[in-house]
C-alpha cells in the first residue's frame, strides 16, 4: 500500500484519535494525510462539523478502487445510557458474561440492539451506497470502550458544564436522572460491537474492532488511552490504525 493508494478513514468524533483532522474551517470535505507519523498509507476524509450530506457525499466521489474505513457515531452507548431514569434497569450480554444485577429491572439485551438498529439505518444507507462503487471495499470499524473510572460520576455531582450541555442536548432535567453505572454502560458497548459486527458480515464487509490491548482486565479502555470523557486518545487510534493494517492485510 502506498500513499498512492491510500486507505480513507471517514466518520464521526471518533475518528479523531485516528488522526483524522477536525474543524478545518473548509467549506468542503477534503482527504488530508492523518495527523500521525508513519501512517502515510492512510488519509481522513476531514471536514467541519456538523457531518451532513455533503461529506458522504465527497466521500463516494472519493472512493473509487479505495479501501473506504467507516466510524460512524459510536458514542450511542454514552446517548442512550448515560443518564438514565428509575427504575434503573439492567441486562445479560448474549454469553451471559458478567452475569445480571437482579435487584434492577431486567430487560431483554434484544430491546438495547434493536433501539441501536433504528439509529442505524444511514450508515446502512452509506455501506449499500459504498459497495456500488467501482472496487471499493468499505469496511467498518468499532468505537472505543468506554472509561470505568469514577470521574463521569464526581463531574456528574459536580453539575459539571458538559453534563449541563449533554443533558440539554438530549431535551433531560438533570434533577429527573441519575448517571448510570460504569458497567451498564459497557455492556451496552458491547451490545453496539456485537450489532456492527453482524451488520458487517449480513454485507461481507471486515468489521475491525477495538484493539484488546486498549482495554483493562474488565474490558474498560485503560487510562493512558482515554482522552475526555467520550473519547479515546491518539495512542489508542494508533493501536487501531495498526489494527486496520493487519485486518486488511490478512483478507487480501
Amino acid at each position: 500500500m502506498t500513499y498512492e493508494d491510500p486507505i480513507i478513514i471517514a466518520g464521526h468524533s471518533h475518528a479523531a484519535a485516528l488522526g483524522l483532522h477536525f474543524g478545518t474551517g473548509e467549506k468542503n470535505a477534503v482527504l488530508k494525510p492523518l495527523l500521525h507519523e508513519g501512517y502515510d498509507d492512510f488519509v481522513g476524509l476531514s471536514y467541519t462539523l456538523p457531518i451532513d450530506a455533503a461529506y458522504w457525499d465527497a466521500l463516494y466521489d472519493a472512493s473509487t478502487d479505495k479501501s473506504v474505513g467507516l466510524l460512524y457515531n459510536g458514542s450511542q452507548h454514552i446517548h442512550n445510557f448515560l443518564l438514565i431514569h428509575e427504575p434503573e434497569f439492567d441486562f445479560c450480554l448474549p454469553n451471559c458474561e458478567g452475569g445480571v444485577d437482579e435487584e434492577k429491572f431486567i430487560v431483554p439485551n434484544r430491546v438495547i440492539r434493536e433501539l441501536y438498529l433504528v439509529g442505524l439505518n444511514e450508515m446502512l444507507q452509506i455501506i449499500l451506497r459504498l459497495k456500488e462503487i467501482k472496487g471499493c471495499k468499505p469496511f467498518l470499524i468499532g468505537s472505543p470502550p468506554p472509561r470505568g473510572d469514577d470521574q463521569l460520576q464526581s463531574s456528574y455531582e459536580a453539575k459539571d458544564s458538559w453534563f449541563e450541555a449533554f443533558a440539554k442536548l438530549l431535551f433531560i432535567n438533570l434533577d429527573n436522572v441519575k448517571i448510570s453505572s460504569p458497567r451498564l454502560r459497557y455492556k451496552a458497548w458491547v451490545i453496539l460491537q456485537l450489532l456492527l459486527d453482524e451488520i458487517a458480515k449480513q454485507h461481507d464487509l471486515i468489521f475491525v474492532s477495538a484493539p484488546l490491548e486498549a482495554g483493562d482486565a474488565n474490558g474498560y479502555l485503560r487510562p493512558e488511552f482515554i482522552q475526555d470523557f467520550t473519547h479515546a486518545n491518539g495512542g489508542y487510534g494508533k493501536l487501531m490504525l495498526d489494527r486496520i493494517r493487519d485486518k486488511l492485510a490478512a483478507s487480501n
